[in-house]
């Protein structure tokens, strides 16, 4: 995946952003197993269909492009399982990420 996202989003992540990843991929695998968080849990789905899919609408937020991305205030609203919210925050640096959902059970506080 990270050859696509060097292709389409022209940037790829750094060995902590990929860790950070494959941390937040073993939380939900571990969090689905209690609560129905997400369906896609297979390894290469999730890198591309919640980790891509939540990055794609922020590409010019990665490049900088006509953004001053030194304080950045970001809201997620039906976050859900965190998607696209924690890729975000993982990626944009110096940002406040705020996750909404209306799903008490889903949040922890």
């Amino acid at each position: 995946m990270i050859d696509i996202w060097e292709k389409t989003l022209d940037w790829k992540p750094s060995l902590e952003q990929q860790e950070l990843f494959q941390c937040l991929y073993k939380l939900i695998v571990q969090g689905n197993r209690q609560l129905n968080l997400t369906r896609i849990t297979d390894p290469e789905d999730f890198w591309e269909k919640h980790l891509w899919d939540s990055l794609r609408g922020i590409k010019f937020l990665i490049s900088g492009e006509g953004i001053d991305t030194k304080k950045v205030k970001i809201i997620d609203l039906g976050t859900g399982a965190g998607f696209p919210g924690i890729p975000v925050a993982i990626v944009v640096k110096n940002s406040t990420v705020n996750l909404v959902d209306s799903t008490k059970k889903k949040l922890i506080l």
